[in-house]
């Protein structure tokens, strides 16, 4: 299992890295869905389930500005492009950044890592993509998460992400 904390009072509540990825690509295309939080219409993140194949699917496309700290090291802030969204990433956790666009290229970032990694990602498994691009300040990939279909007590549909990094 990625080992990974969530913030206490975070907005999310997944306890898998996996699952957070999820989470957090379906709030943001929730909240792109609501006229209140997206005035200008934006469509930055897609998603679709597959029960067929028990997959979870997202690609993202968000504007960033890159920045660059005190010791000389780049930095990419990506500023909220919802309005109204009351994110948090909560206290204590693995994850810092305060909007949930930020919060999705950490996790993004967090996963690259562990999928390089022949220990965490012993399949070899390229799953999670990231890249940025300095023409139109952009961060752009896609995501594909296992999951598990099953069905609540109140007969709604759950698709539960399924882990695949250790």
């Amino acid at each position: 299992m990625a080992q990974v904390v969530v913030g206490t009072g975070s907005t999310l509540k997944a306890t898998t890295l996996e699952g957070l990825l999820q989470e957090c690509c379906t709030l943001l295309r929730m909240k792109e869905l609501d006229p209140v939080h997206n005035p200008n219409n934006e469509a930055r993140v897609s998603n679709s389930h597959n029960q067929a194949d028990g997959i979870f699917n997202s690609s993202y496309n968000l504007l960033v500005n890159p920045t660059q700290n005190d010791s000389g090291q780049n930095v990419l802030a990506v500023p909220e492009y919802l309005t109204g969204l009351i994110f948090s990433p909560g206290t204590g956790g693995t994850f810092k950044s305060i909007t949930c666009a930020g919060y999705l290229i950490e996790l993004v970032m967090f996963a690259q890592n562990l999928e390089r990694s022949t220990v965490k990602n012993p399949n070899k498994l390229n799953y999670v993509t990231g890249t940025y691009n300095s023409e139109n300040n952009s961060f752009s990939g896609s995501i594909t998460v296992p999951i598990i279909t099953s069905i609540n007590a109140e007969g709604g549909t759950v698709y539960t992400a399924d882990e695949y990094l250790l």
